[in-house]
């Protein structure tokens, strides 16, 4: 169960070597160098699980520098965009 990312509630638990052994894939996502006031644009971001995914299909027409960064997730793994300055649509992950 540990393996699969599951805690139970029976007091506290350390889930230090829970996180230790997460998965690892590739977060794929677009930035756009510039934005304009009042004018929308759209961001991506893509968790490639298998390397062999090819993700540019994601990426078409969309502005800015395609990045990728290693990192771990799980099955509840969420993202959510916040800004101070500009509006965030939709505010859900």
């Amino acid at each position: 169960m540990k393996r699969l990312g599951v805690v139970f509630s029976q007091g506290c638990t350390d889930i230090s070597a829970i996180v230790k052994n997460l998965a690892v894939g590739v977060y794929t996502f677009n930035k756009p160098v510039i934005a304009y006031v009042d004018a929308p644009f759209h961001l991506a971001l893509v968790l490639k699980t298998n390397l062999k995914h090819d993700t540019a299909a994601y990426f078409q027409g969309l502005a800015g520098e395609v990045t990728s960064r290693e990192g771990k997730f799980s099955q509840s793994t969420t993202a959510k965009l916040a800004a101070d300055d500009l509006t965030v649509s939709p505010l859900d992950p």
